[in-house]
C-alpha cells in the first residue's frame, strides 16, 4: 500500500535538488521481495522505500540485504530503510547502502544526533536522511535532529510512538507529539509574512531577502495550518498530470 510521510501532495514533485521538501507519495517494499522492486518503481509514486526493518524478520536480515543488492532497481528514486541504532544490524545495512545508488536513507527510531552523524561517516554528507521519530526520546530530541545538515525530512511513526509511551492510538494520546513537531515561532512568523505578502497577488517576490514563489507560499500555508493559525487550513490536494 502507498504511504505518505506528510499531508496529501499539493503539486507535482520536481526533479533536481529540493524535491524532498515536497509532500510525497511513497511505496514501501519488503527487502525480502526483490521481484517487486522494479514494479514498485514503475507504479508512479514519488519514491520507493525498500525496507530492511519492520518488514523483515530477524532470521531474514542477512538474506534481505543480499536480495536488495542483487535486485536493486536500475532506475527511479529509491530509499533504504535500515534497522535502528542499538540493534545488531545497522552496520551491515550501512555497508550495503554505501554500495547502492540511493536517493536517500530512512532511519527508524531516530533518537540521537550521533546516530545520524554515523550515517554521514559511512555514506558521506550528501546522502539525504529521513529521520523517523517513533519514541519519547526521539520527540525530546527532534529539534536537534532536525537541525542536522544531513536530515532532509522528518517523519512520525505514531504506532511505535504509542507503544513506547504506553498509550492508546488516539488523537488525544498523540497531542503532545503533534505539539512537539509543531513549527517553531520564527517559522510561523516568516510564514505569516510570506502569505501576507502574496495576498494581493503576484507570482514571484522577495521576503526577508529571499525569493518567494507559489511552491514557497504553499509551504508557508501548510506551516500556518499545522500551527493552528485561524483561517489557514491545509491546502486541498491538486491532481497530477
Amino acid at each position: 500500500m502507498p504511504a505518505t510521510l506528510s499531508p496529501p501532495f499539493l503539486s507535482p514533485v520536481p526533479s533536481g535538488d529540493g524535491w524532498l521538501g515536497y509532500p510525497l507519495l511513497l511505496l514501501f517494499v519488503p527487502g525480502t521481495r526483490p521481484e517487486r522492486f522494479v514494479t514498485a518503481v514503475e507504479a508512479g509514486v514519488d519514491a520507493v522505500i525498500i525496507d530492511l526493518e519492520d518488514a523483515v524478520a530477524t532470521a531474514e536480515k542477512a538474506a534481505a540485504r543480499d536480495a536488495v543488492e542483487a535486485g536493486f532497481p536500475p532506475m527511479g528514486r529509491v530509499f533504504l530503510r535500515i534497522n535502528p541504532a542499538g540493534t545488531p544490524w545497522p552496520s551491515d545495512d550501512l555497508a550495503l547502502a554505501a554500495r547502492l545508488p540511493l536517493a536517500g536513507l530512512v532511519l527508524p527510531k531516530a533518537e540521537r544526533c550521533a546516530d545520524i552523524a554515523a550515517i554521514g561517516v559511512v555514506l558521506g554528507p550528501d546522502v539525504p536522511v529521513v529521520a523517523l521519530i517513533e519514541s519519547a526520546l526521539g520527540l525530546a530530541e527532534v529539534r536537534r535532529i532536525a537541525a542536522m545538515s544531513q536530515v532532509a525530512r522528518l517523519a512520525f511513526g505514531s504506532i511505535d510512538f504509542d507503544a513506547d509511551i504506553g498509550s492508546s492510538h488516539s488523537r488525544e494520546a498523540l497531542l503532545c507529539a503533534r505539539r512537539g513537531l509543531a513549527p517553531a515561532p520564527d517559522e510561523i512568523a516568516r510564514a505569516k509574512r510570506i502569505v501576507a505578502s502574496l495576498a494581493a497577488g503576484g507570482a514571484v517576490l522577495a521576503v526577508d531577502g529571499a525569493m518567494v514563489d507559489a511552491p514557497v507560499r504553499l509551504r508557508a500555508e501548510r506551516v500556518l495550518a499545522r500551527a493552528g493559525v485561524p483561517g489557514h487550513a491545509v491546502p486541498a490536494a491538486t491532481a497530477r498530470n
